[in-house]
């Protein structure tokens, strides 16, 4: 069973996201709900709903990527394993949830990219590294693309 919040409080975090504390907590058995109720136009067949009533919210850490796609600086990814993990129910989750950014706001910088890295620990030895591995890559592409006359 899962333990669910509630008496919900908002914690704003430094970084503008939302993070949610409670005080007391109750059991809950499945996060979908499924209804079966007869249909007004065949009574032989039943109409199936399915409804959410709660959610849960995965945290992944922002690592060091691998994939040579990015203009400059380092490439990252996040994580395989979640850092953190937060249920809440869906209508208070859509009350407080941040605007849905678009392409260009999920775009980070090359300075974006390395600060981020920095607070995650990592050194500038291996940001310059990947950065420089990126690099090497996109110029193997690159040259590979030329020889092939495209």
């Amino acid at each position: 069973m899962t333990k669910l919040e509630d008496n919900i409080d908002c914690i704003p975090d430094f970084d503008g996201s939302i993070h949610f504390e409670s005080s007391s907590t109750h059991s809950l058995s499945s996060c979908l709900k499924k209804q079966d109720t007869i249909c007004e136009d065949s009574l032989q067949s039943p109409d199936h709903h399915v409804s959410f009533d709660m959610i849960e919210i995965l945290e992944f850490p922002l690592e060091i990527g691998d994939n040579p796609s990015v203009f400059d600086g380092p490439p990252v990814q996040i994580g395989w394993t979640p850092e953190n993990s937060k249920v809440l129910r869906l209508d208070i989750y859509e009350v407080f949830r941040p605007k849905r950014r678009n392409r260009f706001e999920m775009f980070m910088t090359t300075d974006e990219r390395t600060e981020s890295l920095l607070h995650r620990g990592y050194t500038d030895d291996e940001i310059r590294q990947a950065a420089s591995e990126s690099a090497r890559i996109q110029e193997q592409r690159f040259q590979s693309a030329r020889k092939r006359g495209r």
